[in-house]
């Protein structure tokens, strides 16, 4: 009889055990899925800052100062694309903020452009990309 349930008691432990482990695993997999989900999620909207702002860098003309909304396509739902030109000291140079949003990232790019030689200084005249920087994209 004591026989009996000493195996019944180690019968039990090994069953809390193993529904204890099976428990565990359960939970470490759901982190697993929750965590690659919330990176595909980051990826997907990191690659569309990068296509808006390289869009942006196309769109914008570096020869009309100020801040400009530029539009983006409807299937992007709440994304926005803001284009802020500014001329310093030197007539013959523009800055150009690019601000591109997709849901709860921001990424910014600035964009410094000169004026070809031959060009009026202010007006017009080919503008040739200087420099560029790009901030890596962040939740707001």
């Amino acid at each position: 009889m004591n026989t009996r349930r000493s195996q019944h008691g180690i019968s039990t432990f090994i069953a809390i055990a193993m529904l204890t482990l099976v428990s565990i695993s359960l939970v470490s997999i759901e982190r697993h899925f929750a965590a690659q989900h919330q990176r595909t999620h980051r990826l997907a909207a990191e690659t569309q800052l990068r296509q808006l702002l390289l869009a942006g860098a196309k769109m914008v003309d570096p020869s009309q100062v100020g801040q400009t909304q530029l539009v983006v396509p409807p299937n992007l739902g709440s994304a926005t694309l803001v284009a802020q030109v500014e001329s310093g000291e030197d007539p013959q140079q523009r800055t150009i903020e690019l601000t591109a949003t997709v849901g709860e990232y921001v990424a910014r790019q600035r964009l410094v452009y000169r004026q070809a030689a031959g060009g009026i200084p202010g007006g017009g005249g080919d503008w040739v990309l200087s420099a560029a920087t790009l901030s890596h994209p962040w939740r707001r």
